[in-house]
């Protein structure tokens, strides 16, 4: 089968036609769809700060007046500034970034029985600069009739704390 001229053009510009619309309906369809970024991407964003590592972070549970921009629950009338149990993450060193890894409070009586227990509540996720640090007090305890000493464990990730010979003045009560 031989093609003329006029025929030969008239198949160029269909196939040239029915390219472009391939490409446009293409394009429209992916520009729905959004690109997920990966992890490594997401904590780039977080923060230049290289990661802290585990000698540059400590964790303890500390006799402390509360400061008011780092509670939980800022209602909770903490009576007349008094020290009471403070969970207090360090950082020693360099500048760095310390991910969030979870938080975990539990604080028992002197038989072992739960009186209070917070999950998540104090964010100390953040950039760290040298020798600074953060700290989240008690906002208060379940049961205040069981008797001392009490005992705070606060576990950060991989760090863990543990206060014992607590007051109940200690634990907000």
């Amino acid at each position: 089968m031989k093609i003329g001229g006029e025929g030969l053009s008239w198949v160029i510009v269909s196939a040239v036609v029915v390219l472009f619309a391939a490409a446009g309906i293409d394009a429209l369809r992916s520009s729905d769809r959004k690109p997920e970024p990966s992890a490594t991407t997401t904590e780039q964003l977080l923060s230049v700060l290289p990661r802290c590592n585990r000698r540059q972070i400590s964790v303890s549970i500390e006799r402390r007046r509360p400061v008011a921009r780092y509670q939980p629950l800022p209602e909770v009338p903490w009576k007349n500034g008094r020290r009471i149990a403070t969970v207090v993450v360090r950082h020693g060193g360099k500048p760095c970034h310390q991910p969030y890894a979870g938080f975990d409070l539990k604080v028992r009586d002197r038989a072992g029985h739960l009186i209070a227990d917070w999950k998540g509540q104090f964010n100390y996720e953040g950039d760290y600069g040298a020798f600074s640090s953060r700290t989240w007090s008690l906002p208060g305890v379940w049961d205040c009739a069981r008797r001392g000493p009490f005992v705070a464990r606060a576990v950060l990730g991989a760090f863990v704390a543990r206060r014992g010979n607590l007051s109940h003045a200690d634990v907000t009560c």
